[in-house]
């Protein structure tokens, strides 16, 4: 039996090629794994959001009804003029109860709903940045996504 020449040329360009082969590999990986952690990085921004734009309806509701009594109650204050003899009336702060005069309880009353309303007019307007925010961010994701899986 005759043993042939070993061709090295031929093995190390297999062994090149070879390399090449594991190296587009491991790029690709790598660009896989960023695309990966970037879509990672934007559904949880994207989450976020959403749970900001929540709590933010949630807070301008439970001003609304906070403002909806105080109205309530300034009804009551004109409604009530003929029985309160004294002019004073009893009003609930916190956590508890003050005597106060009528005009200054009106007065209090009417600039706690100003600000309750200026609250809420803040709160409207960061609202509607932030639904424009999530929905340019629901887009970017949707593209980095569609890279991943294509």
């Amino acid at each position: 039996m005759k043993k042939q020449p070993i061709n090295n040329n031929n093995n190390s360009k297999n062994n090149v090629n070879n390399n090449s082969k594991n190296n587009n590999n491991v790029n690709n990986n790598n660009n896989n794994s960023d695309v990966n952690k970037k879509v990672e990085e934007m559904y949880l921004a994207k989450e976020e959001l959403r749970e900001d734009i929540i709590i933010d309806k949630r807070k301008i509701l439970d001003l609304d009804q906070r403002n909806n009594l105080n109205i309530e109650a300034l009804d009551n204050i004109v409604n009530m003029k003929s029985e309160n003899k004294n002019g004073k009336l009893w009003i609930y702060t916190g956590d508890i109860f003050i005597q106060m005069k009528e005009g200054n309880a009106k007065e209090l009353i009417i600039k706690e709903n100003d600000s309750i309303e200026s609250e809420i007019g803040s709160l409207q307007s960061g609202l509607v940045e932030k639904q424009q925010n999530l929905k340019q961010l629901e887009i970017d994701y949707q593209l980095e996504r569609n890279k991943l899986f294509t």
